[in-house]
């Protein structure tokens, strides 16, 4: 069963361009992110002092913000069901 959701054509061509945006945008996000966890915590594994804290840190924060990513990926298809 297909379902016309515009009055000119069988999709709704903005909204399918409007997911396909904010898909690409938490994509690259995520991808960002990541590469920092790795960066950071490469870097405090070498580092010593304050700065292997600082370096530990800094991975943490970015690996809460990818779990928040995925966290927020899962509420968003589990209310769409």
């Amino acid at each position: 069963m297909v379902a016309a959701t515009s009055s000119t054509g069988l999709f709704d061509w903005l909204s399918l361009l409007k997911v396909f945006g904010i898909s690409i945008t938490f994509a690259l996000v995520t991808v960002v992110f990541v590469s920092f966890t790795v960066r950071f915590r490469a870097s405090a594994s070498t580092a010593h002092g304050s700065k292997r804290v600082a370096f530990s840190i800094a991975a943490l924060v970015f690996g809460l913000g990818i779990l928040a990513i995925v966290a927020f990926g899962i509420v968003v298809m589990m209310a769409k069901s």
